[in-house]
């Protein structure tokens, strides 16, 4: 009996050693710090601009985070002279051999009264999706992300063909 109070004692002595609650306490501690570190590196936000042929984009961004991934196309202007289109097609995408739409948008007027200047400059191309669920802003596209452009394409009311490519400048603003 002795012996079996003996090994009792010695172990609710080591349990109420401070030196194991220091123990405990620091991994514990070293355990939040890398979650903290895991999730602030799984938050991650670019800014875009790009300009060309009379096109702006500005303020667009990406925001990746734990819960919802969010695209913003950011402000769209068009400061050229202004043209009726029967039809046109504008989004971003990742520009190499082969485009990968990101996001687009289009429409079509048979008599050719679509304002090129009023459709660009009061686009809104957003979108969000599920961070765990995600189909456009893959790791594999983030990884182009380089590559990101902004894409005009249109026929005008006499059937002149307007195409036009942004090429847009992201920054990574936080990581």
């Amino acid at each position: 009996m002795t012996k079996k109070k003996t090994k009792t004692n010695k172990l609710k002595n080591f349990f109420n050693s401070p030196h194991v609650l220091f123990t405990v306490m620091t991994l514990f501690i070293i355990a939040l710090m890398f979650y903290a570190h895991y999730i602030a590196s799984s938050h991650k936000i670019y800014i875009f601009e790009g300009e060309k042929d009379n096109i702006t984009v500005i303020n667009g961004f990406i925001d990746l985070n734990m819960d919802v991934d969010y695209f913003n196309g950011g402000k769209l202007t068009f400061n050229g002279e202004d043209v009726n289109l029967k039809a046109y097609t504008m989004g971003y995408y990742i520009c190499n051999k082969k485009d990968t739409e990101i996001l687009s948008e289009s429409n079509s007027d048979a008599n050719g009264k679509i304002s090129m200047k009023n459709t660009l400059n009061n686009a809104m191309l957003t979108f969000s999706e599920p961070h765990t669920k995600r189909h456009i802003l893959t790791k594999k596209n983030m990884d182009m992300i380089d590559n990101l452009c902004f894409k005009f394409s249109g026929t005008t009311d006499k059937d002149k063909k307007i195409n036009i490519t942004v090429k847009l400048i992201p920054s990574l603003l936080s990581e």
